[in-house]
C-alpha cells in the first residue's frame, strides 16, 4: 500500500511538473508578450523596459525557474490582460469548471 502511494505521489509531482514546462513553453511559443500587450506605435525603448520589467530579458532557464518557484509558493502572478491576480481569476472560474 505505501509502495502504491509513493509511485502514486511521483507520478503527481511528474505530471505537475511536464504541465508547468507546457504551459510555460505555450507562452513562448505564441510569441513575445511585450508585443501583444504595448500598442505598435511603442518605441524600441519602451518595448526594451517592458521585457526587463516583466524579466523576459532572463535566459529561459531563469524565467522558468522563477515561474515554477513562484507557482510552488501559490503566487502565479498577475495577468497581464485583466490586471488582476491570476489565481483569482482561476478561482473565479472554477465552480463552473467543477459542475
Amino acid at each position: 500500500m505505501k509502495r502504491h502511494i509513493a509511485q502514486q505521489l511521483v507520478q503527481l509531482v511528474v505530471v505537475i511538473v511536464g504541465i508547468s514546462i507546457l504551459a510555460f513553453a505555450i507562452l513562448h511559443v505564441l510569441g513575445d508578450p511585450v508585443v501583444l500587450l504595448l500598442p505598435q506605435n511603442a518605441g524600441k525603448e519602451e518595448f526594451e523596459r517592458h521585457r526587463k520589467l516583466l524579466g523576459l530579458d532572463r535566459p529561459i532557464w531563469v524565467q522558468y525557474w522563477t515561474f515554477a518557484s513562484r507557482a510552488a509558493q501559490g503566487d502565479f502572478g498577475k495577468s497581464w490582460y485583466a490586471d488582476t491576480p491570476a489565481f483569482e481569476l482561476v478561482l473565479e472560474r472554477m465552480p463552473p469548471t467543477i459542475y
